[in-house]
């Protein structure tokens, strides 16, 4: 008989969280390993260039922030989970649907319908992340990068309102600004059965089958091995870290 088992890790288990008061989550944010080291600091001015190298044509920091009076704005965004130190860090990319265009015709080098635009902000997004996880490897950090995901300037409020800290930056491809928004949250690693897994999840657990390490924790599933989760391990309850839109299953 085939026995799995999830063998904790360093992470912590999300469904230990609490409340707390202002100035205690304040300490908290000073303090976290994310929040005060000299990358995240820099994230946003380290992005511009490759964005630049991306989209052929310079990007660069503005002060334009018409994003704020727009009610059409799209929001890509994913997560970046290191599961060994129990950290998650949300990347995103908010655009009107203007400037949504407007880069979407700059990577493609043609007018766009909203879907391939939209395609092209999840690849700027990939950039942004991509940016995250290397200016944290000399840090000692080990981001896995999770899918981008199109999310509601409502969810992404959410998301900043909760987090542990947060930093922004506008800026402009030519006359088209958009904002790229980062956030430390709360490690939201959760017990999940092994037949709820799909692609995207971050597993926080390695994961053994009759005691042979088959997958380590930090991996990031594919749809055919969370399908062999599925099927091999029924029943387990394993702790994993969900992608930014798995309650759209």
């Amino acid at each position: 008989m085939t026995t799995c088992v999830a063998t904790d890790s360093n992470s912590t288990d999300g469904d230990d969280a609490v409340v707390e008061s202002d100035g205690v989550a304040s300490e908290r944010r000073a303090r976290h390993p994310v929040a005060r080291t000299a990358a995240w600091a820099a994230l946003g001015a380290e992005s511009t260039t490759p964005l630049g190298d991306l989209l052929g044509a310079p990007v660069v920091p503005t002060s334009i922030t018409e994003l704020a009076e727009s009610a059409s704005v799209l929001c890509v965004a994913l997560t970046l989970v290191d599961a060994a130190r129990g950290c998650e860090v949300v990347a995103s990319v908010l655009a009107t649907r203007t400037s949504t265009h407007a880069i979407g015709k700059q990577m493609l080098g043609e007018e766009t319908t909203y879907e391939d635009a939209a395609e092209a902000l999840a690849e700027v997004v990939n950039v942004v992340a991509g940016v995250v996880k290397a200016a944290f490897v000399d840090e000692g950090f080990s981001f896995t990068l999770g899918l981008p995901a199109e999310i509601s300037a409502t969810e992404l409020e959410e998301l900043q309102a909760s987090a542990v800290a947060t930093t922004a930056i506008h800026v402009a491809l030519g006359e088209h600004a958009f904002a790229l928004s980062y956030l430390v949250t709360q490690s939201a690693a959760t017990r999940v059965l092994a037949e709820d897994l799909h692609e995207g999840w971050v597993l926080a657990q390695d994961l053994r089958v009759d005691g042979v390490l088959v997958m380590a924790h930090s991996t990031r599933l594919t749809e055919g091995a969370a399908r062999s989760i599925r099927e091999t391990c029924r029943g387990l309850r394993v702790l994993a870290y969900p992608p930014i839109r798995a309650e759209s299953r």
